[in-house]
Formats: C-alpha cells, sequence, structure tokens
C-alpha cells in the first residue's frame, strides 16, 4: 500500500517527509484497536489502488460517521469501475458499523474527482480544512 500512497500524494502534489511507514500503517490496520480501514483495488494481483478511512464521531449528532481519508486510483486503471467499488466497499462498512454518513476531502482543482462523486449522491460542502501541527512548542 505504500507505494500507492506516494503515488496518491504525487497526484495531488503534496510533500511527504517521507514515505509511510509500513510499520505505522500495518499498526494502525491490524492493532489491537485499528484505526484505520482500507481498501486494495487489484487487476491481474498487481495492486492499482486503494481507499481507506476511519470511524470517527460527531457531536452535533450524536452519532458515527465515516470518514475517507484516501480513494485514489492509479491513471492507467480510472475508468473501469475500481473506484466505484472502493466507494461502495467503504460505504457497505460504514454501514455496518451504523454509521449516519461519510465525509471527506478532495482538491477543488480535481474536477473529475468531483464529478465522479457528485454522481454517486455526494453534496459539497464550504469548507477550509485547517492543520496545526504538533512537532512545534505548544500554543
Amino acid at each position: 500500500m505504500v507505494p500507492l500512497c506516494v503515488a496518491h500524494a504525487a497526484y495531488e502534489g503534496a510533500t511527504l517527509p517521507g514515505p509511510p511507514s509500513p510499520d505505522a500503517l500495518q499498526a494502525a490496520l491490524w492493532g489491537p484497536f485499528p484505526r484505520l480501514y482500507a481498501w486494495i483495488a487489484s487487476v491481474n494481483d498487481e495492486m492499482v489502488g486503494y481507499g481507506s478511512g476511519s470511524l470517527t464521531y460527531c457531536t452535533w449528532s450524536a452519532s458515527t460517521y465515516f470518514l475517507m481519508d484516501a480513494l485514489f486510483i492509479e491513471e492507467a486503471y480510472r475508468g473501469i469501475g475500481l473506484g466505484a467499488d472502493l466507494l461502495g466497499a467503504m460505504r457497505d462498512f460504514a454501514c455496518s458499523k451504523q454509521c449516519t454518513r461519510m465525509e471527506w476531502l478532495t482538491p477543488t482543482w480535481n474536477t473529475s474527482a468531483l464529478g465522479f462523486y457528485e454522481s454517486r449522491g455526494a453534496v459539497c460542502q464550504e469548507r477550509i480544512r485547517l492543520k496545526l501541527s504538533l512537532d512545534r512548542d505548544p500554543l
């Protein structure tokens, strides 16, 4: 999954401090209290895409929802239903965990992703994502 994460970051023009740690991903996926859930898309036993996310909680609605962290398909394999399959698998998982909804972010420039999501019933919300690094001095 690490090469797909790196390819995904490159596609979005993100700068990673380094490739994700396989050990950290394994612990998040398979540890005693999984914090990450992931699905792999493959063609002829080759991993060509992935979807991932986590369960989180909304105080406003007092309900659990699924926060999709990633949905990425390598360019050569887009348009053949793999993205829809991954999105469907994550939706099914969220429903099995009694989630009330799914949420995710996508870059505003990625109009093909926006069209893909909207064609499946997703509704865009105006929000700004903020990030506070925790490796600095306290506030």
